[in-house]
């Protein structure tokens, strides 16, 4: 488990030109534009596999099994196994969707405005929203339009947000 140190939020108004206001708007453009990507063929991959024969049937298998030594019911190793295994067959996971989201990055001019540990984090933002949607925590993640999406997470604790308003400031 991970030391929680102490931590704040400072806001720093900026002397930003209009230069300065285009060139992050593009960065946040793009941070978005990988997300939207991420996240399309996140739901793709989601979809093709509680379609995929292997997942119905590891949901028709129970979740714990008897125990032969101690006679306690424990998780189910062949119906977990099952499971990882046609996540691995269909690319769900983290890194497969990285390495989409980096692919789409580097096929056209968003490779330009956003370097890989930013699409890193938005794509790993796309696949925790997806992640929770399949294992039934939250809705349904939504595509992010231009005005809804502000934050992007560096590797670190640090969220860099631009706002306009009431002056440009980065948090």
């Amino acid at each position: 488990m991970r030391a929680k140190t102490p931590s704040f939020v400072a806001e720093f108004p900026l002397r930003t030109t209009a230069a300065d206001e285009v060139a992050l708007s593009r960065w946040l453009d793009a941070a978005r534009q990988v997300y939207n990507a991420s996240l399309g063929e996140a739901l793709r991959r989601l979809a093709l596999l509680r379609q995929s024969k292997d997942w119905q049937r590891a949901l028709q298998m129970p979740k714990t099994v008897l125990d032969d030594q101690t006679g306690k019911r424990i998780p189910n190793k062949e119906r977990s196994s099952l499971f990882r295994k046609t996540q691995e067959r269909f690319g769900f996971g983290f890194v497969s969707l990285q390495e989409f989201a980096e692919v789409c990055r580097d096929a056209c001019a968003i490779g330009e405005h956003l370097g890989s540990h930013d699409t890193q984090t938005a794509s790993r933002r796309a696949f925790q929203a997806l992640q929770q949607h399949a294992f039934g925590v939250r809705g349904r993640p939504r595509f992010k339009p231009a005005s809804r999406f502000h934050p992007v997470e560096g590797k670190g604790d640090a969220v860099i947000r631009f706002r306009k308003e009431p002056v440009p400031a980065i948090h």
